[in-house]
């Protein structure tokens, strides 16, 4: 998969969940690496991370 992908929803996928007032943003990612390098890029944001099931 890579970036700007449609994102299979049967399927796992790392997504991080934004607290924005009363809103919540999901960002959902298409793998590891594009993950850590928002992470990178958005280091002051507060976020939550879903885990991969086991």
């Amino acid at each position: 998969m890579s970036c700007n992908s449609r994102i299979d929803t049967t399927e796992w996928y790392p997504v991080v969940t934004e607290l924005s007032g009363e809103s919540v943003i999901l960002y959902p990612f298409c793998d590891d690496e594009c993950l850590d390098k928002w992470q990178a890029e958005n280091p002051q944001s507060k976020r939550v991370e879903n885990e991969e099931p086991s």
